[in-house]
C-alpha cells in the first residue's frame, strides 16, 4: 500500500455522507488520525446513535432534501467529499423500491449539484458498488471498462447513478472539480450491523447466542475483503485526484487472488473453525439458490488502482480476513459505549504501521 500522507491531510476540510454506516465510520476515523478537520452528515438513526460520538462535527440530513443538503455543504465548505450515503442492501431495495432509487440516484444528484457550485469544493469521491456490472453469469472478471447494467433495485440504481457522474465529469471540466466513482466489493471487518450480510449474520448467531442460523446461497462467490484496505484505498485515491485531474474516472477496490473465488460456505468454516462453533447449529438452505434474487458469482479485476494508484490490499488470507473481524467485533461488544472510538484508533494505527 502507498504510504498516507499525514502532511497531506493536516487540517483538511473534509465531508463524509453515510459517517455512520460502516465504511463511514473506519473512514471517519482514520482521517482524523491522518490531521484531517472531518465533518459528518447521516440520517438521524436510534439504531447508529452510538456512532455519532466518533466525530465532534455532526450533520443530520436526508440527502433527498435539497435545501437542507445545500445549507449545510455550504455552510462547512468542504476541500473533500466522500459520498457514501445509500440504501445500500440488495434484498431491502426490493421492499423499498422507491427509497432506494430516489436516495442513491437524485439523492447523489442533489449532492453533486450543490457541490459543483461550491466555490472550496475539489474533489468528490462517490462509492457506488461491485454490482453495477451486467452480469451475464460467464464468470468473468468485471473490469472498469465492463457494461454497467442491474437486474436489481439497488444494483440499477447505483448503475444509472454512474452514468449520471460520467455526465457530471464532462459538464464539470469547466473548473477545478474532479469526481471518482470508487466500486467496491465486498467489504469485511469488525462494526458492519447491516441486515442480510454474512459477517452481521455470524456474529449475531456466535455472541447473542442464537440457536440456530441458516445461510443462503452457500456456493455464492463475492469479492471479499478488508474495510482498511478499502478505506486506506479511497484515502489514497483522494490524494492523488486532489493533486492531479488525471485520476478522474471510475475505480474497482477488489481483492487479490487468495480471496476473488472464496464461496460463502468457506467463509461460515472459517469462522466455525475460529469459534467453536458447533457445526450442527449452523446449517446451508441450498433450496434458494435458483430463486436467488442475488447472483450466484461477481469477479471483480482490482489491476487498474493497483497500476495507477501503486496500492495493494494487506490483508489477503481469508483466515486472517475473518479472525481479524472477528477480534474486532468482539472487542466491540466488550466495550463501553463510552470508548468505542478508542477500539476505531486502536485498529487503525495497527494497520498503519503493520
Amino acid at each position: 500500500m502507498q504510504s498516507l500522507k499525514k502532511n497531506f491531510w493536516k487540517k483538511k476540510k473534509v465531508l463524509i455522507t453515510g459517517h455512520t454506516g460502516f465504511k463511514g465510520r473506519w473512514l471517519s476515523v482514520f482521517l482524523e488520525i491522518l490531521g484531517a478537520n472531518v465533518h459528518g452528515l447521516s440520517i438521524r438513526s436510534d439504531d447508529k446513535k452510538i456512532f455519532y460520538s466518533l466525530l465532534d462535527r455532526n450533520y443530520y440530513c436526508d440527502i433527498k432534501n435539497f435545501n437542507k443538503l445545500k445549507k449545510i455543504i455550504n455552510k462547512i465548505q468542504p476541500e473533500i467529499i466522500f459520498h457514501l450515503a445509500a440504501q445500500s442492501l440488495v434484498l431491502p431495495g426490493y421492499k423499498k423500491i422507491l427509497d432506494t432509487y430516489s436516495t442513491n440516484f437524485m439523492g447523489s444528484i442533489n449532492l453533486l449539484e450543490i457541490a459543483k457550485h461550491s466555490k472550496k469544493t475539489k474533489v468528490i469521491l462517490i462509492t457506488t458498488t461491485d454490482k453495477v456490472y451486467k452480469n451475464y453469469k460467464n464468470n468473468i472478471e468485471f473490469t472498469e471498462e465492463s457494461e454497467l447494467g442491474g437486474k436489481d433495485p439497488y444494483s440499477a440504481s447505483k448503475a444509472a447513478l454512474e452514468v449520471a457522474i460520467q455526465s457530471f465529469i464532462e459538464v464539470s471540466m469547466h473548473r477545478e472539480i474532479r469526481i471518482a466513482s470508487l466500486r467496491a466489493g465486498n467489504v469485511i471487518g469488525g462494526g458492519d450491523y447491516a441486515k442480510n450480510r454474512i459477517m452481521t449474520d455470524l456474529i449475531n448467531f456466535e455472541l447473542r447466542n442464537k440457536k440456530k442460523l441458516e445461510i443462503r446461497n452457500p456456493d455464492s462467490i463475492r469479492p471479499w475483503q478488508y474495510v482498511l484496505d478499502v478505506v486506506s484505498g479511497y484515502i489514497t485515491l483522494a490524494e492523488n485526484l486532489y493533486k492531479n485531474e488525471k485520476f478522474i474516472g471510475s475505480y474497482n477496490f477488489g481483492p487479490d487472488q487468495r480471496l476473488k473465488k472464496v464461496k460463502v460456505k468457506e467463509i461460515v468454516e472459517i469462522f466455525k473453525n475460529l469459534t467453536e462453533t458447533k457445526k450442527n447449529k449452523i446449517t446451508f438452505n441450498k433450496n434458494n439458490l435458483s430463486n436467488s434474487k442475488e447472483e450466484k458469482t461477481i469477479y471483480l479485476n482490482n489491476k487498474k488502482v493497483k497500476k495507477i494508484l501503486r496500492i495493494k490490499n494487506k490483508i489477503t488470507n481469508p483466515k486472517e480476513l475473518i479472525s481479524r473481524s472477528f477480534d474486532i467485533y468482539r472487542e466491540l461488544s466488550l466495550t463501553n459505549l463510552k470508548n468505542i472510538k478508542n477500539v476505531y484508533l486502536k485498529e487503525i494505527n495497527k494497520y498503519i504501521n503493520e
